[in-house]
């Protein structure tokens, strides 16, 4: 038997094609779990979350060497395994019979595994008392080895009864495989029993159960192990394309880094295998479609997947729709080569719409069927209900459904939820004769979101009277923002048109979106349809979009873009707030494919906020490519008008902040230019700050965060011909290099660098906004003194750290200046322990 379990595949060859060699989903172990639980985590399976279901609260992860792991009661187990069709009970228990075949099953070694499939008439009606009746194969010595085993009352044996939800009730009561089960007999043996999970709590009611295990498929780790192991054929390669893309942490255990595999969150290969490339193209299109992603938790439906991207030269198809159109057309062309019973050649079937006659009424009921009992909230059917489809039957149901046995009773259903909504979607969309009241009758019924997104692929939602979900008055989804206060009033004003957009911690999470379900958006792109997201964009208040405290996955990110791409609109505001590598390259990548007639109109002001790039950035010929193409399209932008950068990574950028500085003065329109960065640099900046003052003879305002091992100590700036009204710097170098070289300013914001003040205002006599430091008595009385008779000055902030500014004589200075100014209408001391803010 070791032997005939060795060469049994554990993965079944049936359609769609077998997923990798060796591979079942992931388990989770359900040692308690009320049914609150059980609710949420058959939400989390629904929508493919398989990561979140193994979070929650009494669910531990297990490998597939933890299910027979021995407890303190007992070592003759009695262990159930279940979940939904199609998930992997089956290929989990030929993955444990070929682990025993191999000799490495676990801690306790069995003399014997016995595999009983519960579909086999003959095991699942045997109800005599020797286990002789359970063995698949009859050979001479199995009466011998049953009787050895029935002596010892099943010690060393492990049974695996494979479908409990195949048995009658009748059977599940009185039947040799439910006494071994509950151990009224060979009760020293282990029994591992998987059901489907509606037909298992009679199992978990039992007092002699030890352990459940849910199969809940794959992770998304796992789901780009078996694309590999499935695109690559050849084992030595695909090991090395896991090995490349895996990344370990460095507080890992040894343990934990031979046993756990996390992936880099973007895939890349070094090797010229067309298959090892299509595999890493395959991974990383799915991280953008995680729409498709969610479903190929399923082990049926990451086959389907995989089936399709392949035929298709590796491409996925634009929308969901096209993709599951695609998938049945294939299986309907199995269907026809297999099933000769018509002349037709597979491959003439170019789609589900142009299929030859005989093959039209056949689909008809099977959509039908699908619609009918989807809106009951029925998946399995009766023999009488799918014999009533007498076209579809002849057909065999044209290879879209799958038998089993519930209750002595044949049961039919489709291979998977999804492929009845989608078969669903085509009876609304080409026989139901008022398509969109169906659609309004069921858009509010979360159990049919995945099938009207179906019918909004196969109609492209071109009715005027889906216009209506679309017609939202007077939408307001721009950002909620504290308001500005005190002394900010005026310094952001001068370097920012807007400016209160600022940081983040002003900002205030709003509840809009709860009047804009994200399903409006997933619509729009599934459907296509570029005249809806012009009437979407026209209902938002003012074009401002806020998309900030949004959970947003990459696939959003790509229904926005296309939203927005789309909207020929010219959108005044977008805030994206704090977006990855990935998420920016989806949004963008959709902006810049479109064609100048649906583009965003306009680009005046571009604040980012960057982390570590994903990419490498020293000596890398792509990094500096794509640095060059952001220099050039700086410099070529005629609508710029402000940029922020603001780096909080610790990994070397400069290049990209030389590229900017470069952009930035040879551009005609930008005037105001902040950039804050603090991180270690391979080349210091000096260069480009003097080309940029220099050079550039329209920016205004200029803000840099810039330390002084940035700069050189060569820097040496001579010529200043930009106009400069507003100015904030934080280091020595800058301040003593550039201010003796500017004159008039406005708005001057010094950060840790003392300033004599009567230079200041003999420099800047119109000062009305000031940020200055001060470190000595002198130096605070100075400034008071002037500020008694000074017009212009409209806000000041002061930072105090040393005490030994605090005087008496200091203390009557700022009194009497506070009497005797009267245009000052701000003013904020920092103390270093607190702000305090002063209005007039």
């Amino acid at each position: 038997m070791r032997q005939n379990y060795k060469c049994q595949p554990i993965v079944a060859s049936d359609w769609p094609p077998r997923i990798g060699k060796n591979f079942f989903g992931r388990l989770a172990l359900i040692e308690k779990q009320d049914s609150s639980l059980q609710s949420e985590s058959a939400w989390h399976l629904l929508r493919g979350q398989v990561d979140k279901t193994v979070k929650l609260t009494e669910n531990k992860e297990i490998s597939v060497e933890d299910v027979l792991q021995p407890t303190n009661r007992s070592l003759s187990l009695r262990v159930v395994i279940d979940g939904p069709p199609g998930i992997g009970k089956t290929t989990l228990c030929k993955k444990l019979l070929n682990m025993w075949a191999n000799g490495i099953l676990g801690p306790e070694q069995y003399d014997l595994v016995l595999y009983c499939p519960l579909r086999n008439s003959k095991i699942a009606t045997a109800t005599c008392t020797t286990l002789a009746d359970l063995f698949v194969r009859q050979r001479y010595e199995v009466p011998m080895v049953a009787e050895w085993f029935e002596k010892k009352n099943g010690e060393g044996l492990l049974i695996i009864f494979d479908g409990w939800d195949e048995l009658s009730e009748q059977l599940r009561q009185s039947s040799l495989a439910a006494s071994i089960i509950f151990k009224e007999k060979l009760d020293q043996c282990s029994v591992i029993v998987t059901s489907r999970s509606y037909a298992s709590s009679s199992l978990l009611k039992m007092d002699t159960l030890d352990r459940h295990v849910q199969v809940i498929g794959f992770s998304d780790e796992e789901i780009s192990t078996v694309i590999i192991q499935t695109l690559q054929p050849d084992t030595k390669l695909a090991q090395e394309l896991i090995d490349e893309n895996t990344k370990q942490d460095s507080d890992d255990t040894e343990e934990a880094k031979s046993t756990k595999v996390k992936y880099k969150p973007h895939f890349s290969t070094d090797q010229s295998s067309k298959d090892s490339q299509l595999a890493v193209k395959l991974i990383n299109d799915l991280k953008v479609r995680n729409d498709v992603q969610s479903l190929c938790y399923v082990p049926l439906v990451c086959s389907m997947v995989i089936l399709v991207y392949r035929k298709e030269g590796g491409h996925l198809p634009t929308t969901l729709t096209q993709l599951y159109e695609n998938f049945i057309l294939q299986t309907v062309r199995r269907h026809v080569a297999i099933k000769p019973r018509h002349s037709i050649e597979p491959y003439i079937l170019s789609s589900l719409s142009s299929l030859p006659l005989q093959l039209v009424k056949p689909l008809q009921e099977m959509c039908q069927l699908a619609y009918t009992n989807l809106a009951d909230t029925k998946m399995s059917f009766s023999s009488h209900q799918v014999q009533s489809l007498s076209e579809a039957v002849k057909e065999d149901c044209l290879g879209l459904m799958t038998t089993f046995t519930e209750y002595d009773e044949k049961k039919y259903q489709f291979l998977h939820l999804s492929i009845q909504e989608f078969l669903a979607a085509w009876w609304i969309a080409k026989h139901e004769l008022k398509t969109e009241e169906v659609f309004k009758d069921h858009f509010d019924d979360d159990h049919f979101r995945m099938c009207l997104r179906f019918v909004a692929g196969l109609t492209h939602l071109e009715h005027e009277n889906y216009r209506q979900y679309f017609n939202i008055q007077q939408l307001n989804l721009q950002c909620k923002r504290k308001p500005l206060f005190g002394f900010e009033t005026c310094h952001l004003s001068c370097f920012y048109q807007n400016p209160e957009i600022r940081l983040y911690i002003n900002h205030i999470d709003s509840d809009n979106f709860d009047n804009v379900p994200i399903l409006l958006f997933q619509l729009l792109y599934e459907s296509q349809n570029t005249t809806l997201c012009q009437v979407l964009a026209q209902f938002i208040n003012n074009h401002l979009l806020c998309l900030d405290s949004l959970d947003l996955s990459l696939f959003d990110w790509l229904c926005f873009s296309y939203c927005i791409n789309n909207s020929n609109t010219t959108w005044n505001h977008l805030h994206l707030d704090f977006v990855s590598n990935q998420e920016l390259s989806v949004f963008t990548a959709g902006l810049t494919k479109s064609s100048p007639q649906t583009q965003c109109k306009r680009l005046e002001i571009l604040h980012l906020r960057m982390d570590d790039p994903t990419i490498p950035t020293v000596e890398n010929t792509y990094y500096t490519v794509k640095c060059t193409e952001l220099e050039k399209c700086i410099e070529m932008s005629s609508t710029l008008q402000e940029i922020k950068i603001e780096y909080t990574g610790e990994k070397e950028i400069t290049n990209t902040i030389i590229s900017v500085f470069r952009g930035v003065t040879r551009n005609k329109t930008i005037t105001s230019l902040t950039i804050h960065y603090v991180i270690f640099a391979v080349y210091p900046l000096s260069r480009v700050i003097e080309q940029l003052l220099r050079d550039n003879s329209t920016f205004q305002a200029l803000s840099l965060n810039i330390p002084d091992y940035l700069l050189s100590y060569s820097l040496n700036i001579k010529d200043v011909n930009t106009p400069l009204t507003a100015l904030q710097i934080s280091n020595k170098l800058m301040n003593s290099s550039l201010l003796p070289h500017i004159k008039g300013l406005h708005c001057l914001i010094l950060h840790n660098i003392p300033y004599t003040p009567h230079l200041l205002f003999l420099s800047h006599p119109s000062l009305h906004t000031l940020a200055l430091p001060l470190d000595t008595a002198e130096c605070a009385i100075e400034l008071f003194t002037i500020l008694q008779t000074n017009t212009t000055l409209k806000a000041l902030s002061l930072e105090i750290k040393e005490e030994r500014v605090y005087t008496s004589s200091m203390g009557t200075s700022l009194q009497d200046m506070l009497i005797q100014n009267q245009t000052l209408k701000y003013l904020e001391i920092d103390t270093a322990k607190y702000v305090h803010s002063y209005p007039s």
